[in-house]
C-alpha cells in the first residue's frame, strides 16, 4: 500500500506503508493478559526484591505490541509501566528492541 501525503506548501510525498513479515509472527503470540511474578537480586548479601503484576498486551499495527502493566513497589505502592516491543526485518541478523518507560528509562536490546 502506498499513501500520498501532500504538505502544507501543496507538494505531494509518497511513502510506503510497512507491512508486518513473518518475523513479526513472534510477537503476535504475546497478544493477551499475562500475570507475572519476579525477583530481583541487588547482592549477595541482600535477600531477592519479589514482584508480581498483570500486562495487557495488544497489537500496533502488526508491527509493534504494546504492553501496558501494573506492579508492586518494594512498599506495595502501584508502579504503571508501559513497553513497546518490535523488530526490523531488513536487518540481519534480526535486532529486537525494547523500550521501556517507567521512571524515565528506556533499554534498547
Amino acid at each position: 500500500m502506498t499513501e500520498t501525503m501532500t504538505s502544507g506548501e501543496g507538494t505531494d510525498e509518497t511513502c510506503a506503508t510497512p507491512k508486518p513479515e513473518k518475523e513479526h509472527d513472534w510477537l503476535h503470540r504475546l497478544i493477551g493478559d499475562w500475570d507475572f511474578a519476579g525477583e530481583c537480586f541487588m547482592g549477595t548479601d541482600q535477600p531477592p526484591m519479589k514482584s508480581t503484576g498483570e500486562f495487557t498486551v495488544r497489537s500496533l499495527g502488526g508491527l509493534w505490541v504494546l504492553c501496558e502493566g501494573i506492579s508492586d513497589a518494594l512498599d506495595g505502592t502501584p508502579v504503571p509501566s508501559i513497553i513497546t516491543l518490535g523488530c526490523d526485518p531488513q536487518k540481519m541478523p534480526l535486532r529486537w528492541q525494547l523500550c521501556r518507560r517507567l521512571h524515565d528509562t528506556s533499554l534498547n536490546l
